[in-house]
């Protein structure tokens, strides 16, 4: 029942609506603000309604309005709701196409931080169905906000693009992405954060199998405060020492440590699925075990045959003798 009385009501500012939209002989030009105010009113009672179709059909009139009355952040605000009732309709593709055209409203009319945040959200939005989409609107965040001079803002846009693309297995495009987080993050003077990236950059260059490219990364991070006397120094150095050394066997045991196993899921599943090259020292242990056990069987063999050929000659002798 209440539900129904909402639907009314919103039929209601409908009406009211159309009457701002109606022009005539001593009225030239329609009455957008007002046809816009009774057009998101009418959104709002629909969208309590859970009448999200309606909802969604008066929000965008409501923009249009606004457009027209040259009142964006009115109108991106519209558009942002059309969108969430295009969610609920479980239309994403549309719903994203919708909050990302408000994100520019409110960025090209003044308001930065709400468009950041709005493609912040829409990039939430699409992370489970089109991350590569989702990527390319966390880099928007960022763009945004660097030119805002905030660097650590920028730097979580970029973290959350990086990790999708570590997720998609596009590690060339994962590196970039890492090196302009981690400039970011030098910029904000956020140390620890430095120290993050420059593990994830070493994960990121081993599963691409640039070992150069890893140690440089590691090597770059000497000069930030605190890096090494730290565990992400200690770790990344006996992860890189196991690499280099071909040793799968201490390459995964080094990766299953704390500080790697707790890193955010994606980047863990990384370390836990890195490969030392060539198949790793654990096939030339087993190699080298063989050929040692092949030695110890020639030398037990040589033996045995040398004491049988000593018993023959031994056999002989006194076979004389007791002639």
């Amino acid at each position: 029942m209440a539900a129904d009385r909402r639907v009314a009501e919103g039929l209601e500012h409908l009406k009211e609506a159309e009457k701002c939209m109606k022009t005539s002989f001593f009225k030239w030009k329609a009455d957008y603000d007002g046809a816009a105010s009774a057009y998101t009113k009418a959104g709002t009672c629909f969208k309590t309604a859970k009448s999200y179709d309606q909802a969604r059909q008066a929000f965008l009139k409501a923009a249009e309005c606004n457009v027209q009355n040259n009142v964006m952040f009115h109108a991106g605000k519209a558009y942002e709701q059309a969108g969430m009732m295009c969610k609920e309709l479980n239309d994403l593709n549309r719903a994203a196409q919708l909050i990302e055209k408000a994100g520019h409203l409110y960025r090209e009319h003044g308001v930065p931080d709400t468009a950041a945040s709005t493609f912040d959200r829409v990039a939430k939005l699409l992370e489970p169905t089109n991350p590569q989409k989702s990527v390319e609107y966390y880099l928007i965040g960022s763009d945004i906000t660097e030119c805002e001079d905030r660097p650590r803002q920028a730097a979580d846009f970029q973290k959350k693009a990086a990790k999708l693309l570590v997720r998609m297995g596009n590690y060339d495009r994962a590196v970039e992405v890492l090196k302009v987080e981690k400039k970011f993050q030098i910029e904000g003077e956020n140390g620890p954060e430095v120290s993050r990236v420059t593990v994830e950059l070493v994960l990121c260059q081993l599963a691409r199998g640039d070992f150069v490219a890893a140690e440089k990364a590691y090597k770059d991070a000497y000069g930030i405060p605190g890096f090494t006397e730290s565990d992400h120094c200690r770790e990344l150095a006996e992860l890189l020492d196991a690499y280099d050394e071909n040793d799968q066997e201490r390459l995964s045991s080094v990766a299953a440590r704390p500080m790697f196993k707790f890193m955010d899921n994606d980047y863990a599943k990384l370390a836990r699925g890195l490969q030392a090259p060539g198949g790793g020292e654990g096939g030339k242990k087993k190699k080298a075990e063989l050929l040692d056990e092949g030695i110890e069987e020639g030398m037990e063999k040589g033996q045995l045959e040398n004491q049988e050929d000593g018993g023959g000659e031994e056999e002989d002798e006194f076979a004389g003798g007791l002639c």
